[in-house]
């Protein structure tokens, strides 16, 4: 248990990493866009996410639940050839659409006039196929290697790509340069990863699937479907529940600037979500091995232990971190420290993340427990609450309305996914750090 406890310990530490590599790029870029401009590109990030994770209809989901099962390698590949065919006419059409939306900007529309969040939908099927990749190492268990491709690697490139770009000229705003690193960037990791995949596993990726007419049909190629959809509204709402505070703010508060206050708060906050993704990808190749057999609860929930530990001991320190050293931290970014104003924001929305990774902790249980169902009626319904009191009360009291709105359904989510957890599988402690 020993080399599990570190394997935890390193992850978490990458990133860790990682986040501070980002912490740089997003410093270097508030220095360089107005909060209006840097706010419109985090939104155009946010896009990147959502749209990605639409064209993967859940499958990167679907892998971590089933390719951990599938012990030889020959079933594995089975997986691997039915996801890139089921994936593949989204894909297509997808590429299709940006080409004539592309084609209609340059006639009849200036470039500099789109929204950044059109111009990112442009990267997204790039990303989507390393977000693939990146799950399919996490699913063999080589979980050290993902996170650090992930974290680090991604974020040293994109610094070194941005520097390469802009070191001698000013970032316009809705610069297409901008996503064009983006696009580079992931292009380099797709490679990188297809290639040390295949290595690790012996297992070839059939890209050519994307062109073939034709495929064998799998025993199991049904239930993966199925899975899969139900994941990707899971996942979908998900993002969206995250993400619709910054759209709110975008179309019902006047200030553009405080777009890109908040949109900085979020990056900061990340922090916690990283330390509890880490956990999850420490946890859940063994969750889905585990979980069909109460036998193995005590070997699960010795994991839940070591994870848990260290990510509540980390989320207190960070906190504390940020209510302490919250104003220096934020006088780093933006030019002479304009972004400081939002320092009580910070301290409020890093309580409501604390309370959405506690949530999250209970809901990846009840993820790969096959409970989507309650899963996608839950976050329908929160972020319906989210929604509607986020923009009557960002409609009354600005950007501390839509905070107060992100404290409530954070607080909602958790004890919805906490009390169901607790209730499904009595015999593990999953909140536990004992």
């Amino acid at each position: 248990m020993k080399i599990i406890k570190n394997s935890a310990f390193y992850i978490i530490l990458v990133s860790t990493v990682g986040y501070l590599l980002n912490l740089l790029l997003h410093r270097y870029l508030t220095h360089n866009l107005t909060p209006a401009a840097y706010g419109d590109f985090c939104i155009g990030l946010n896009v990147l996410m959502i749209v990605s994770t639409f064209l993967l209809l859940g499958t990167e989901i679907s892998a971590m639940r089933y390719i951990p099962l599938l012990e030889k390698e020959n079933s594995s590949m089975d997986f691997i050839r039915w996801n890139f065919y089921f994936i593949k006419k989204i894909l297509l059409l997808f590429i299709v659409f940006l080409i004539f939306a592309s084609l209609f900007v340059l006639i009849f529309r200036n470039i500099e006039a789109i929204h950044t969040s059109f111009l990112m939908l442009i990267a997204t099927p790039i990303a989507a196929i390393y977000a693939l990749i990146i799950v399919y190492l996490r699913s063999h268990n080589y979980t050290f290697i993902s996170a650090f491709i992930d974290n680090v690697l991604r974020y040293l490139l994109l610094i070194v790509t941005f520097f390469f770009l802009f070191g001698l000229a000013s970032i316009k705003e809705n610069d297409f340069a901008l996503v064009v690193v983006y696009m580079a960037v992931f292009f380099i990791l797709t490679v990188f990863t297809a290639i040390l995949y295949s290595q690790k596993s012996g297992i070839d990726l059939p890209f050519s699937l994307f062109f073939s007419k034709e495929l064998s049909q799998f025993d199991e190629h049904r239930e993966w479907k199925k899975s899969s959809i139900k994941y990707m509204l899971s996942n979908l709402i998900f993002l969206l529940f995250l993400y619709i505070d910054k759209i709110i703010l975008d179309i019902v508060h006047e200030d553009e600037d405080i777009i890109g206050h908040y949109s900085l708060v979020v990056i900061l906050i990340g922090l916690f979500s990283l330390i509890s993704q880490s956990s999850g990808i420490f946890l859940s190749p063994n969750i889905s091995k585990f979980i069909k057999d109460k036998v193995n609860f005590p070997a699960l929930q010795s994991l839940i232990y070591k994870a848990n530990k260290s990510v509540f001991i980390l989320f207190a320190l960070l906190f504390l971190i940020f209510i302490f050293f919250g104003k220096a931290i934020l006088a780093h970014f933006g030019e002479n420290g304009g972004y400081v104003v939002i320092y009580y924001g910070l301290i409020a929305l890093a309580f409501s993340q604390i309370l959405l990774e506690i949530g999250n902790l209970s809901m990846r249980f009840l993820l790969y427990g096959g409970y989507e169902n309650y899963i996608n009626k839950t976050l329908f319904i929160l972020l319906s609450i989210l929604f509607v009191s986020g923009v009557i009360l960002t409609y009354y009291f600005g950007i501390y309305g839509i905070i107060g709105a992100h404290i409530t359904t954070s607080f909602l989510y958790m004890l919805a996914f906490a009390v169901k957890a607790k209730k499904e599988f009595e015999e593990l402690k999953i909140l536990s750090i004992y």
